[in-house]
Order: structure tokens, then sequence, then C-alpha cells
């Protein structure tokens, strides 16, 4: 969902209508970043092939990866509102 640039709350909202599970948009977020849905373990900082079947294809996994960056990316270039400083004294 999340490579088919699903938003957090819109892969939330699916997770809680079909199978009534209730996750936090920190808490997928999370999950979509686990290595260890393509077969890998992370083990004292280093990333290591499992002995377990890949859940998700690593391709699919890479896409979904690229998608959550370029909304970061693209969130934080985000103009900021220009606001007037106030000062104590005018």
């Amino acid at each position: 969902m999340r490579a088919d640039k699903k938003t957090l709350k819109e892969i939330s909202i699916f997770l809680k209508q079909k199978y009534n599970i209730n996750f936090s948009l920190q808490r997928i977020s999370k999950m979509l970043q686990k290595k260890f849905y393509i077969g890998m373990i992370t083990f004292d900082g280093k990333v290591y092939q499992g002995k377990h079947d890949p859940i998700i294809p690593v391709k699919l996994f890479q896409k979904a990866q690229e998608v959550d960056n370029g909304f970061f990316i693209h969130k934080q270039q985000k103009p900021k509102k220009k606001t007037k400083p106030s000062f104590i004294f005018k």
C-alpha cells in the first residue's frame, strides 16, 4: 500500500476496516522500515541474512522506502509561513 503512495493514515484506516486492527501512524511507519519483512535480521547494529523466508519482495520494500523518503523530503521542503516578529518594545 505504501508503495502505491497511500498515506499512513489511509493504511491505518484500511487495517481498522478490514482486520479490526488499530495501529498508530508511528507504529505503521516503523513496521514499514523493518528489514525483517524482506528476510533480513539486524543484530548489534549490523544487518544479516535471516533464516526465515521474506514476507515481501525486496523490490516492493525498496519502493515503499522511496515513497517514504520522497514524502519526508517533500514535507521538509514545504515553505514555512512567514510570521511577523513580535517586539517587546514598539
